[in-house]
């Protein structure tokens, strides 16, 4: 028996039903979505804006925490560091942007 993948009219995942009857009202649609959290929207699925945000947040946290080693390593060998901290403020205000146009900085040459 075939799965199929149901989505409710605001385009929240229902979930695959094999067998069963989906809820009243159900829409179907060819796939389920890559998260539980996507919306399925004009024919396609969408990351929710929770995913998008935890995603982004994922990559500034590891952006951050490279700088924050080049900046102790420029810090131990007496250097300027003015150039990486400019950078990790550019990541911390990277939350400032709009969610769906993030412009990642650009980390200095080593």
């Amino acid at each position: 028996m075939e799965t199929k993948y149901f989505v409710n009219s605001a385009g929240d995942y229902l979930g695959g039903f094999c067998g069963a009857i989906p809820p009243e009202g159900a829409i179907e649609v060819p796939t389920a979505p890559n998260h539980g959290t996507d919306k399925y929207v004009d024919g396609q699925w969408q990351p929710s804006h929770e995913f998008v945000l935890a995603t982004v947040r994922e990559q500034r946290t590891k952006k951050l925490e490279y700088a924050d080693v080049q900046i102790n390593k420029l810090e131990d060998a007496g250097k300027d560091t003015k150039e990486w901290r400019s950078y990790r403020q550019a990541l911390r205000d990277i939350t400032k942007q709009p969610i769906n146009a993030i412009v990642w900085p650009e980390a200095p040459h080593e």
